[in-house]
């Protein structure tokens, strides 16, 4: 995985939401980061693999329909099926950001 230069804007945030597979198996997940194509978040369940079909909430936003790409130390990279709308991702920053100031 490189995770050093990146095409988009990463936020570099703490968030809760959930996912679900193509099996219907799913959880609850931390994010770490999100940007318009994609994001990142633990998989303590370790369903998730590299090419599996996912979809997720951030919070209470979605669902977003997205592909795994990576899976390393119990984290997985998602990348969505379509780019967030500009618009949705500035919310979703904005209320994370203000969220985690408040932690």
């Amino acid at each position: 995985m490189n995770m050093g230069k990146r095409a988009h804007e990463r936020a570099q945030i703490v968030a809760q939401g959930r996912f679900r597979n193509a099996r219907g198996q799913g959880g609850q997940v931390s994010f770490s980061d999100i940007s318009e194509q994609g994001c990142r978040f633990l998989d303590p369940s370790r369903l998730l693999n590299p090419g599996d079909k996912v979809t997720v909430w951030i919070q209470q936003v979605g669902p977003f329909e997205a592909q795994v790409q990576w899976r390393e130390r119990g984290e997985v990279g998602v990348k969505f099926n379509q780019a967030l709308y500009g618009p949705v991702f500035d919310h979703l920053k904005t209320e994370l950001a203000r969220e985690n100031s408040r932690v």
